[in-house]
């Protein structure tokens, strides 16, 4: 069993994304005030915020809120147009999209970077907008965005994101409704300013973590803690995940963890990746109504609607990208159900389940693929030209029923 995902790296920090949802435009909701809500996609999907430059709202663009990079981004491929940025950068391809031309034109371009604004939030020095080529980020989450807005957005910010309602807010000061049931732990950031999380406990370890809006996975451990804690029987191995990069592919372990404990929340058989760091990423973090106030160094929680959901795994064997608007299979596991179904790596993707994926975002292709355990997935491709129907049955994810068959039964009352 293998899964996929897609990693780069930005700053020295690792970012797994995958894909995104549409955001409607900022709205103001405290007039006066400093506060401001951003519609985002519910479900544990990546964030993006809108951006435009210094001046004017005009020419509002799709940003990626990635709390794992150190920096703010622009993407390299616009620099064609951009007259103040600096002459040394790779201009290789042209600017498609000339609504990016005000924010350089408009920008700020010190020393230190561009100025940049997110409604009345700005981005700016002493943090520098950095340049970098995007274009394999945007294949893997489908859709067309222009840059990442990074942690240091959340120094001297408190950001609630309540993935229930499908909401961000940023404001200058911590504003909670104290009448919800909000937990109160603490957080930190490290000296690039990305948030973490300290004390969850995961067998006989106490670990900190790093929070990623930039993964749409679950939980990732760093090598050894993942070894640790598979030798003393506390993970189960599931396979292993497919991991792009820009030199290639590479196959990461990956398992199911029994118990995680983060203050009074215990959340059990969760998906875990071994990697090079402990993070957690938007499949955990959606479980919660979160509000990060790292200048107070505080995180405060609650239970959202998702906290109980099984965290799935895709068992299929495909792994698709989206490139010139058409949905790629990508990758196709060996051995898989999909492979013995006839599947092939660059096959084009029409309909799934009937429904033409033209209309759907990867992350909807995505969830129906991880989602399908114990139904019929059917596939509508194209192949040279022809057309090619596969159909398969995905078995029950193995791991969580044999879990799930092994729970004790209540003991029920005048029984004992």
């Amino acid at each position: 069993m293998t899964t996929c995902k897609y990693l780069f790296a930005v700053g020295g920090f690792l970012l797994v994304v995958v894909t995104l949802e549409s955001i409607g435009e900022s709205e103001k909701t405290h007039t006066g005030t400093s506060s401001q809500t951003f519609s985002i996609a519910k479900h544990g999907d990546l964030i993006y915020l809108p951006v435009c430059n210094s001046e004017s709202n005009k020419d509002v663009l799709p940003f990626l809120f990635v709390t794992s990079s150190d920096r703010h981004v622009i993407d390299a491929r616009l620099l064609q147009t951009a007259a103040k940025l600096p002459d040394d950068f790779d201009r290789k391809a042209s600017d498609s999209r000339p609504a990016i031309i005000p924010i350089y034109n408009s920008g700020k371009t010190t020393g230190r970077g561009i100025t940049l604004r997110v409604a009345d939030s700005f981005l700016r020095g002493p943090d520098p907008i950095h340049v970098l080529d995007l274009s394999l980020y945007q294949e893997a989450i489908g859709r067309d965005f222009h840059g990442l807005v990074g942690a240091p957005f959340l120094r001297k910010r408190v950001v609630q994101i309540d993935f229930d309602r499908g909401t961000m807010r940023i404001d200058r000061k911590c504003r909670l409704n104290r009448r919800q049931d909000w937990e109160t732990l603490p957080s930190t950031s490290d000296p690039y300013g990305v948030p973490h999380v300290s004390g969850l406990e995961l067998g006989h370890h106490a670990e900190t973590f790093m929070l990623n809006t930039g993964d749409i996975g679950s939980v990732q451990l760093h090598k050894w803690l993942f070894d640790s804690l598979l030798r003393s029987g506390h993970i189960r191995m599931a396979g292993t995940a497919h991991f792009m990069e820009t030199e290639g592919k590479r196959l990461v372990r990956r398992g199911r963890l029994d118990k995680l404990v983060w203050g009074p929340f215990i959340l059990r058989r969760l998906n875990v990746d071994k990697g090079n760091n402990n993070s957690l990423g938007l499949s955990f973090l959606s479980r919660f109504v979160i509000c990060l106030d790292l200048s107070g160094r505080r995180i405060y929680l609650r239970k959202g609607r998702n906290f109980d959901k099984p965290d799935l795994l895709n068992e299929t064997g495909i792994h698709i990208l989206k490139r010139d608007g058409r949905v790629i299979v990508a990758i196709v596991d060996c051995d898989s159900i999909a492979e013995r179904a006839g599947v092939l790596e660059n096959d084009d993707i029409i309909t799934i389940n009937g429904r033409p994926v033209a209309q759907m975002s990867l992350y909807d292709i995505r969830c129906v693929l991880r989602e399908a355990h114990g139904k019929r997935v059917t596939l509508s491709l194209t192949r040279k030209g022809s057309v090619v129907k596969v159909s398969f049955v995905v078995p029950v994810d193995s791991t969580l029923a044999k879990e799930s068959g092994n729970k004790e039964k209540k003991p029920v009352a005048g029984n004992r």
